[in-house]
């Protein structure tokens, strides 16, 4: 609701002209703005961990926090690497889309919807294997604050 300007009269939002006296209102257009850019560098601004990993656990268990995000693969640095921090740290991550995974798997039958889940679940692999590459404990976006592992 606003007011006309010249009368004082309620007027309903988009109106031109004043139903009570007849002023031309000046209609202001507002459209929202929606910048994806910035809601997608919003969501990607998870915290870093990675000054609390050593150097060496990082550069040596590459190879094994990768596995962590590819399925049931995670079980072979969980039983093989467990004792590394930053493996540990990637197999919470890991464990997390593989149950989203499995959670988005019973809903893939309804169309669009479950292709959509599946293609954020794969995303979500994606970003934690990229991470691993560049060497960083950095949470996965959403789901990354949740802890399975301690």
């Amino acid at each position: 609701m606003a007011f006309c300007p010249n009368c004082g009269s309620k007027v309903e939002d988009g109106t031109t002209f004043c139903p009570n006296c007849g002023s031309k209102l000046d209609v202001e257009k507002k459209t929202q703005k929606t910048d994806f850019s910035e809601d997608l560098k919003r969501l990607a601004d998870t915290p870093d961990t990675t000054a609390n990993y050593a150097a060496a656990d990082i550069a040596e268990n590459k190879g094994m926090a990768i596995l962590c995000y590819l399925g049931i693969l995670w079980l072979i640095p969980f039983l093989a690497k467990k004792d590394s921090p930053f493996v540990k740290y990637h197999l919470n991550q890991g464990l997390l889309v593989l149950i989203l995974g499995i959670a988005v798997a019973i809903i893939s039958w309804i169309p669009v919807i479950g292709w959509l889940c599946a293609v954020v679940v794969f995303a979500l692999a994606v970003i934690g294997i990229v991470n691993v590459v560049n060497g960083k404990a950095q949470e996965l976006p959403v789901i990354g604050k949740f802890k399975l592992l301690s």
